[in-house]
């Protein structure tokens, strides 16, 4: 217990401090901002796989185990992915007048500045990983499945968290509030297993990816 207590806060201070200190010192030595980026979710995907490397092997076959059926483990996942979908880009339209966010034209500058299969790499398996070992295991995986009111609330912090680290103005916060709901809601059903949010995850991203691909965005 006090082992996972202390990889969850070592993983969360070393996201936030490789995530925002270590991109302002490459961007201050003259490195482009979207190569910093690069580097930086590079650096902690390195960080986050040796914090948690023997969990990651222990939940994989645990996962496997606890899969009754893939096919309703998907079916279920598309369900909760096109809810939240849905409704991120409704409350967009609705605050924004627009279904685009300035983290949406971020993302396709980079896809302009560096290769785009490097932007795939990043998007649909480096932050997946990242984000959901930060923002899901690190902040909820660690409360006794007993403690039905600490995991309420730290579900709560988790999916406020998650989404602010994505807005870039604060009219975009229902944009990400549906998927942020979706994907902690997605894991502590599925046995707080981190690999059912990291997959939600990586498939929420996989459509931006597979567009950079074809040249789209």
């Amino acid at each position: 217990m006090k082992k996972t207590i202390l990889r969850s806060v070592i993983n969360v201070v070393f996201f936030f401090l490789i995530n925002f200190g270590l991109w302002e010192v490459l961007v201050a030595t003259g490195i482009n901002r979207s190569w910093a980026s690069f580097t930086v979710y590079a650096v902690l995907i390195a960080v986050v796989i040796a914090i948690w490397n023997k969990e990651l092997l222990s939940k994989w076959d645990q996962f496997k185990k606890e899969i009754k059926s893939w096919r309703i483990f998907f079916i279920e996942l598309l369900i909760w992915l096109a809810a939240s979908s849905v409704l991120a880009y409704m409350f967009q339209y609705i605050v924004n007048g627009s279904f685009k966010t300035q983290n949406t034209e971020t993302v396709g500058t980079m896809a302009d500045t560096i290769p785009p299969i490097l932007t795939c790499i990043m998007m649909s398996i480096f932050t997946p990983f990242i984000e959901e070992l930060t923002f899901r295991e690190s902040l909820i995986g660690w409360v006794n499945k007993s403690n039905k009111a600490v995991i309420t609330i730290m579900a709560i912090i988790s999916i406020i968290v998650f989404d602010c680290i994505h807005l870039y103005e604060l009219r975009e916060f229902f944009y990400y509030l549906p998927l942020s709901i979706g994907l902690t809601t997605f894991y502590i059903k599925n046995n707080r297993n981190i690999y059912s949010s990291i997959i939600m995850h990586a498939l929420a991203n996989l459509p931006g990816a597979v567009m950079m691909i074809i040249g789209i965005m």
